[in-house]
């Protein structure tokens, strides 16, 4: 299959600029059949992301920046700020995201509202928050899915938070853990907080164990749950 290498390393000189890109509008049309549509479809199917779900998910407007090499996403953060997020898809750019700025400021997370529910996930990337949204809804889903953009809340996530059952799934590692134990912390006195313990992050799951995942969590009254006793119960 033909890929330009020239034209990927080229955007490499501009891909961590953190200016929105000029083409930020161009839709992503996952039935498209050039090399980047491809190379875009393979990235978010190897990420456990079905391609013609996110490009016509009603929760963020997605589309593709070749003089980056990007895939954006516009949201908005718990201030009401509306800006972009740019996913690198070709594996060669020294940071995975960029997040850019509109008016000198920058998301300082991105919000997925789905319903009245009041339950509440915190993640820390946007397509793990995504593929949580995007649940079916024969599930019982979030009423809110918040990612992070890292492990660190803020004055606005809290807000979001109280009175609410909150799960925080963050990723697997280390820096996840620790997150999600501080955000714990933070949030006890003004939410049911449970932390969802596991080696990897919601987007390495599929559809069905994303809802038992969460489903669980909202049953219990353990501060932390274990995706494998879940998921082998």
């Amino acid at each position: 299959e033909f890929i330009n290498l020239k034209e990927i390393e080229e955007a490499q000189a501009l891909s961590n600029r953190t200016d929105v890109p000029e083409d930020a509008g161009t839709s992503y049309n996952p039935a498209g059949s050039d090399w980047i549509t491809s190379m875009v479809n393979n990235y978010l199917l190897s990420r456990g992301l079905d391609p013609h779900k996110v490009a016509s998910n009603p929760y963020q407007q997605v589309s593709i920046s070749r003089e980056r090499m990007r895939l954006l996403f516009k949201g908005e953060d718990t201030s009401g700020l509306v800006g972009y997020l740019g996913r690198d898809f070709t594996g060669k750019a020294k940071a995975k995201a960029v997040n850019y700025k509109v008016g000198g400021k920058a998301l300082a997370n991105m919000v997925l509202r789905r319903n009245n529910s009041n339950i509440v996930v915190l993640t820390e990337d946007n397509l793990s928050a995504l593929k949580i949204a995007m649940l079916p809804d024969s599930y019982t889903v979030p009423g809110k899915v918040i990612s992070l953009n890292g492990t660190a809340g803020s004055a606005g996530v809290t807000l979001e938070c109280i009175d609410k059952t909150v799960l925080i799934w963050l990723d697997g590692d280390q820096a996840g853990q620790r997150g999600a134990i501080k955000l714990s912390r933070d949030l006890h006195h003004l939410a049911d907080c449970v932390i969802v313990n596991g080696e990897g992050d919601p987007k390495d799951y599929s559809e069905e164990e994303i809802y038992r995942i969460i489903d669980a969590g909202n049953e219990t009254f353990s501060r932390v749950i274990n995706i494998s006793e879940v998921l082998h119960d």
